[in-house]
């Protein structure tokens, strides 16, 4: 991987990464998969290439842990038939001998005494009795089964041949190699300046820490005069006078009602005709996809110019979406309030209806107002490939006893025929799942080439963007090597319990959506990672010059791509440098395929591997300056209890200027597109400001504040963007 060269104090080269060992160790995953494989013997043959002495490598564990699975299926398919036929044996056997009864009782005349009704109804009481305390034990029966599948494949995932295993790899070699890393800090002044060099592990953990807080506390103390400064200086003028009408219009559009016979289209069938809302008195935001920038109008490729005003009623739709894929149980912790009665209301219909295919689908049509067949494509249709009538048409995909294939991240998503804004939408959700998480944390640099030009990335989330945007035919090409093997480069393991993966299909939905609905545009959105995976998909999609679709997507000729990212993570730079000397900058030239929302004092888009060199570049210089951290903590003391005067922070921001020439010297990612900032006053509200210079002062350093993380939430950004 190419990486650029720093040549100041507290640099850090980026380094290829690095290539670990094949095995696993764990006692305890290996003692409990010796342990299974007595069980399921077909696994003996797939351990016997372990070597003697050490775990059973990540190959041999999913062997055993997919053989547990079909176990469980098996166990859990006898389990159902025995108890529905001791339903049926019971039901059977008390209606008869009701019907015995009554037969008797007219025969000799007892039912006029009441005597066989008594006995009819103490029978259907037992019926009723007995029926109950099946259904408990049949309750608790799949509840135990579901546990032990749920148990199974988290250590099938986490220890086995899977790429959430690959990926916890990769991160643990991430930050062993960034702990043994030489970091060389420029002690002196710059005429006797003398360099030395630290790892992390020779400074300490508790060192680290101390220096970390000390830093901390130089931030606040200089925060008015340098970092607010600073972004006051990277944006532009408000744009909250520009944006009074758009933001005076309604976001709602009641188009559970208006749009419910809406079907879902196959390609080549004839697309039915939405209820057009408006006529129905219903408020619809349009769609408009392009956006014009302080800058420089960008056009679409038929020159209609789009506005400022048309670009936010487009942030204020989407924020609703990218809030939603995180599901109720996600919204509901962090903001109850969100959830109408409306949406619970309206999800507990949707969960009656038969397009439903899961809760999660149920209550992103609620929460969204899309009705569900509009939701023509999700994750789990893939975990029901024969309920969703797009997979079936392109994929023969049926139920079958194996377990599912769950080696390869799938990011959850939902695609929308969103018919008010004449809009394919795909939307993608942010990190929730463990393994969403570990897509974060690998977070080493990778190189790509876009129109020609060089540019860094996040790893993790280029690797599996580039993946998602593949046909189904192409996306198993490329596991294939990985399936054929195994992840971790041990060596060919035949696993006779694994499946083919499904594919996303998320290709061929949106290709089939568009292909229905001539005209659509393609509207791509997300918050956090989903953000930054939308991102880069519009990238590998989309033509920076033109905002339409490129040739090789093999979507409709003219169609209008746009990515609407909220929160989205330090994702990019430029690997071209002036003169091979420095660090890349913002990748620029996708303003007119990328727009970006940035809330209060969000941290995350400021998050890159080379942002965390810098602190580990700040730590190793106050570890050679001994009182200079114990110093700045009890000055930042002072100023808080009034003991000195906190307007007098000359030699605050002197020290601050000091150790940003020394250390923040390290090849940092910023967010891609067009950026628009809404930072909170004083008096609680909010304003709106484009991001000119988002490596001047906005993005690539990582500031500590309060609400540094609740700024992130998606909640807070539905709130803040809904409520301007």
């Amino acid at each position: 991987m190419d990486t650029p060269d720093t040549t100041v104090a507290a640099r850090a080269q980026l380094q290829p990464q690095d290539q670990q060992d094949g095995s696993y160790p764990d006692a305890g995953s290996a003692a409990a998969a010796n342990t299974a494989l007595a069980v399921v013997s077909a696994a003996d043959g797939a351990a016997a290439g372990s070597t003697p002495g050490r775990s059973l490598s990540p190959a041999s564990v999913s062997t055993v842990a997919d053989g547990l699975s079909l176990a469980l299926n098996a166990a859990k398919l006898v389990t159902e038939f025995s108890f529905a036929t001791a339903k049926f044996a019971t039901s059977a056997g008390i209606h008869t001998a009701k019907a015995v009864v009554d037969r008797v009782g007219e025969s000799t005349g007892l039912d006029a005494t009441g005597i066989t009704p008594i006995i009819s109804t103490t029978l259907s009481v037992a019926d009723a009795i007995s029926l109950a305390g099946i259904g408990i034990g049949e309750f608790f029966t799949n509840l135990s089964f579901s546990a032990a599948s749920t148990s199974v494949n988290t250590v099938g995932n986490v220890f086995g041949d899977s790429e959430v295993n690959l990926a916890i790899r990769e991160f643990a070699a991430l930050v062993k190699r960034e702990m043994e890393r030489d970091v060389e800090v420029l002690v002196g002044d710059s005429d006797q300046a003398e360099i030395t060099r630290k790892t992390l592990n020779d400074i300490g953990v508790f060192e680290i820490a101390k220096s970390l807080t000390a830093w901390i506390c130089l931030q606040r103390m200089v925060a008015a005069d340098y970092y607010r400064v600073k972004q006051a200086s990277a944006c532009g003028e408000s744009l909250l006078p520009l944006l009074a009408r758009a933001l005076r219009e309604p976001i709602e559009s009641n188009d559970l009602d208006s749009e419910q016979s809406v079907d879902i289209v196959i390609d080549g069938e004839e697309p039915q005709a939405a209820v057009d809302s408006e006529a129905a008195g219903i408020a619809i935001i349009r769609g408009h996809i392009g956006s014009e920038s302080a800058s420089g109008h960008s056009s679409t490729a038929d020159g209609t110019s789009l506005t400022t005003e048309r670009l936010f009623q487009n942030i204020r739709r989407y924020i609703r979406f990218s809030t939603g894929s995180y599901g109720k149980m996600a919204i509901s912790f962090l903001a109850p309030s969100s959830i109408t009665f409306q949406d619970q209301l309206q999800e507990a219909r949707n969960r009656r209806s038969s397009e439903s295919v899961g809760s999660g689908h149920a209550f992103f049509s609620a929460y969204t107002t899309r009705p569900l067949p509009t939701i023509y494509h999700t994750t789990e249709h893939n975990q029901k490939a024969t309920e969703n009538p797009l997979l079936q048409a392109i994929s023969s995909s049926v139920p079958r006893l194996l377990p599912e294939n769950t080696t390869h991240y799938k990011p959850t998503f939902y695609l929308i025929l969103d018919h008010p804004n004449k809009a394919v939408v795909l939307c993608l959700r942010g990190t929730l799942s463990f393994h969403d998480v570990m897509v974060d944390l690998t977070g080493d640099y990778s190189t790509v080439d876009i129109d020609g030009k060089s540019y860094f990335v996040h790893s993790g989330m280029q690797r599996h963007a580039e993946r998602m945007t593949l046909p189904a035919d192409a996306w198993l090409a490329s596991i294939s090597s990985q399936q054929a093997g195994s992840l971790d480069g041990t060596g060919s393991v035949t696993n006779p319990f694994r499946t083919d993966p499904t594919p996303p299909y998320v290709h061929e939905a949106v290709a089939a959506g568009l292909r229905a609905h001539a005209g659509y545009s393609l509207v791509l959105t997300g918050h956090s990672l989903g953000a930054a995976l939308a991102v880069l998909m519009t990238l590998q999609w989309g033509d920076a010059a033109t905002g339409r679709v490129k040739p090789s997507s093999r979507f409709p000729a003219n169609t209008r791509i746009h990515c609407f990212a909220y929160a989205s993570p330090a994702l990019m730079a430029s690997a071209e440098r002036s003169g091979g000397i420095g660090c890349g900058g913002v990748a620029t030239g996708f303003e007119m395929l990328v727009t970006n929302v940035v809330v209060g004092d969000d941290v995350v888009p400021s998050v890159s591997l080379g942002a965390i060199r810098d602190l580990a570049g700040v730590a190793a210089y106050m570890h050679t300056q001994p009182n200079l951290a114990n110093g700045l903590v009890s000055r930042y003391i002072a100023r808080k209890t009034g003991v000195t005067d906190a307007a007098d922070n000359a030699s605050e921001l002197e020290i601050h200027s000091q150790l940003r020439g020394a250390c923040f010297t390290n090849q940092k990612l910023y967010p891609v597109g067009r950026a628009f900032w809404i930072p909170h006053a004083d008096d609680g509200s909010e304003d709106v400001r484009e991001v000119l210079s988002p490596a001047e002062g906005m993005f690539g350093d990582v500031v500590f504040t309060k609400d540094m993380i609740s700024d992130h939430l998606p909640t807070k950004y539905e709130a803040v963007i809904r409520g301007l």
